[in-house]
């Protein structure tokens, strides 16, 4: 519980225009994250307001992935980072995955997280069991988040919207989904 505890405070001074996008380990998901990141950066070329930042799984060579041509092609405001995962979300107010655990780590840093919905495959939302209790850890569309990022660029006040929601969520984790307790104890059956 450690970590948890250092994971207590985090840094209010995350640039809210820097996308994190850390890819999974699963190579077509990875695929789809990159081509995502793409395309919203060609959509949202009339407000480069985002700067993507895609740091590559450590178990998944970047260049198994694209080739030397396409990262060649890749828009300015969209880099390739080998910085530490935990440096990046400190930095980064705004997290984009799928397929991956680093959600969790996403959510401790308090970073704001917007799950793609999977194209190719069934959605892998490791937030999913949470959307009863917590707004936001749905999974979205390439287009809804646009809208998302649109609205966050215009609104201050709707960032902050999910900055609470996530920070409740946040709190949660810390401390503790299965907190041991008379309630949670009943609800396990003696024979």
């Amino acid at each position: 519980n450690k970590l948890l505890t250092n994971k207590k405070s985090i840094n209010k001074d995350k640039k809210k225009n820097y996308i994190l996008i850390p890819l999974p380990a699963i190579k077509d998901a990875s695929i789809e994250l990159i081509a995502a990141a793409i395309r919203l950066s060609k959509e949202m070329t009339s407000n480069s307001f985002y700067y993507f930042i895609i740091k590559p799984h450590p178990n998944l060579d970047i260049n198994k992935i694209l080739n030397k041509n396409e990262l060649n092609k890749i828009p300015k405001n969209i880099s390739i980072s080998d910085e530490p995962t935990d440096k990046l979300f400190n930095s980064c107010l705004l997290t984009i995955l799928m397929s991956t655990g680093a959600v969790y780590d996403a959510i401790m840093n308090g970073n704001i997280v917007l799950n793609l919905r999977r194209e190719l495959q069934l959605t892998d939302n490791y937030l999913d069991f949470f959307a009863k209790d917590f707004k936001f850890v749905d999974s979205y569309s390439l287009n809804s988040m646009k809208n998302i990022l649109t609205e966050f660029a215009k609104d201050d006040k709707k960032i902050q919207e999910y900055k609470i929601e996530f920070e409740k969520l946040r709190k949660y984790l810390i401390e503790g989904m299965n907190i041991v307790s008379e309630s949670t104890l009943s609800k396990f059956k003696l024979n």
